[in-house]
């Protein structure tokens, strides 16, 4: 990836954390950034097209599916799984997701045994998939 691409994914990253921790919505601005960011990558050889537009479908779907199911995952979150997807390509986003929802499933687990959490409190999701994303890309899983 694109040393550019890492830069834009990390600031839209920060914005779409610092905003869901204190409104509990993700601004469309961080989607616009990370698909810009998902572009350049495109642009620079580092994703090709096909990777890029087969992931952005599948993860979406995926989301789609999940947010039908458990319906815990909020418009905002899935623009961001999408968003991203499309930017970095499908194992690398797959292997972040399954990372974000282990810290955010060990957050919640903390909080509630610490009683800081109740049984139907929401938690903002892009922290922690901004975190699985940041280790997807400089971990090279």
């Amino acid at each position: 990836m694109h040393p550019l691409s890492k830069h834009i994914l990390i600031f839209s990253f920060f914005i779409a954390s610092l905003w869901d921790i204190r409104s509990r919505t993700i601004p469309d601005l961080t989607h616009i950034l990370i698909l810009a960011a998902g572009v350049l990558n495109l642009v620079t050889g580092g994703i090709s097209i096909w990777e890029a537009f087969s992931s952005l479908l599948i993860m979406t779907g995926a989301s789609i599916l999940l947010t039908l199911t458990i319906d815990s995952i909020g418009g905002g979150d899935l623009k961001m799984i999408s968003s991203t997807a499309f930017a970095c390509g499908l194992y690398s986003s797959i292997q972040a997701l399954l990372l974000s929802f282990l810290l955010a499933g060990a957050y919640i687990l903390i909080g509630k045994s610490l009683k800081k959490l109740k049984g139907d409190d929401a938690i903002p999701l892009a922290p922690f998939l901004s975190a699985g994303y940041i280790v997807a890309l400089f971990a090279n899983i």
